[in-house]
């Protein structure tokens, strides 16, 4: 990640709105950037979290240790809840 800004919520990982955001923000987090805002309990990024059924402080660390957002997507896809483009 080059910019201290997360994407835009409208731009979409394996047809999840919002899933590239959510990724920057939790590197963000990580590196103490978000000065106190915890992005795990509030917003969209709670409820996306909720939707994929991924313990929140398992994705930071995922979005932390995996290399790029291919890999990430695919963590995401093997330790959550699968849904049909449809429900996405």
């Amino acid at each position: 990640m080059q910019k201290l800004l997360p994407r835009s919520p409208y731009e979409r990982l394996g047809g999840y709105v919002h899933l590239p955001r959510l990724i920057d923000k939790a590197r963000l987090h990580r590196e103490g950037l978000l000065e106190g805002y915890n992005y795990k309990t509030v917003g969209f990024d709670k409820h996306l979290l909720a939707f994929l059924k991924i313990d929140p402080d398992a994705f930071e660390k995922a979005a932390n240790e995996l290399e790029d957002d291919a890999a990430i997507l695919v963590w995401v896809r093997t330790q959550g809840v699968g849904h049909s483009p449809e429900e996405i």
